[in-house]
């Protein structure tokens, strides 16, 4: 949507008057950026509009575009005063992918708990339980192999009681026909991890759950597990059946 807050921010490198929620989500964007030691970062746009426009026929992006690119990577660069939001540097760039789903389905699961609701699945994007199932037991939430095919086989089920879930994997959307180079980017290097590897988190909202899983699939398994250890949060890593 062109007039929407984030197509302005990235259009004009600021925006003032924004919606206190527009303001909120930005915000909690920069803390787990911090939080995350820099693994998960709004302001890689610009490298995946690098990657995105590449035509990966012609061979991977070179060392001098990846720079460039890079060079205007870093959520430490986003300026948050009241209603206003901006960039501190000129060709900087969001994206919100990482998190809007979580932070929707936090709003959805508070307002319905606000009007009563004790029981529910709530899924806008990301998972977050109302209590337990109808049935006395656990929400079971099934894990399909990593595939960007809805028809893929269920391998495994995460129970949730309380708390959300939240799932990421570099088959969701690829730049190139073999899935080599895919979207979720490391913030720092620009590099990728295999597409065929699916992170699940469980945290205590979605907002933090999006926003881990994300950071976690830019992370090799012993870093992914030492950051959701440090933050009290479950991660389970599954990979695609050859």
């Amino acid at each position: 949507v062109p007039e929407s807050c984030i197509c302005r921010l990235n259009r004009d490198g600021q925006i003032s008057h924004c919606p206190p929620e527009f303001v909120a989500l930005v915000t909690e964007a920069c803390r787990y950026r911090s939080l995350t030691h820099g693994a998960f970062d709004i302001t890689v746009q610009p490298l995946w509009k690098a990657m995105d426009d590449h035509n990966f026929l012609d061979g991977p992006l070179d060392a001098a575009q990846k720079r460039e690119a890079l060079a205007k990577v870093g959520g430490d660069r986003v300026r948050v005063e009241e209603s206003s939001v901006s960039f501190s540097d000129p060709g900087m760039a969001m994206t919100l992918n990482g998190i809007a789903q979580g932070f929707i389905t936090d709003v959805i699961t508070e307002l319905l708990q606000r009007n009563g609701v004790d029981q529910a699945l709530v899924n806008m994007g990301e998972y977050r339980a109302i209590g337990r199932h109808p049935q006395g037991r656990p929400w079971n939430l099934g894990i399909r192999t990593p595939c960007d095919s809805p028809d893929t086989e269920v391998m495994d089920s995460v129970p949730l009681e309380t708390g959300a879930l939240a799932v990421s994997g570099g088959y969701g959307y690829a730049f190139d026909a073999s899935q080599h180079y895919h979207h979720l980017l490391n913030p720092h290097t620009g590099e990728n991890l295999p597409a065929d590897r699916s992170i699940v988190v469980t945290a205590p909202n979605a907002t933090m759950a999006d926003a881990l899983s994300t950071a976690c699939a830019v992370l090799d398994d012993d870093a992914a597990h030492a950051l959701c250890s440090e933050l009290a949060c479950g991660l389970r890593i599954y990979r695609g059946v050859a």
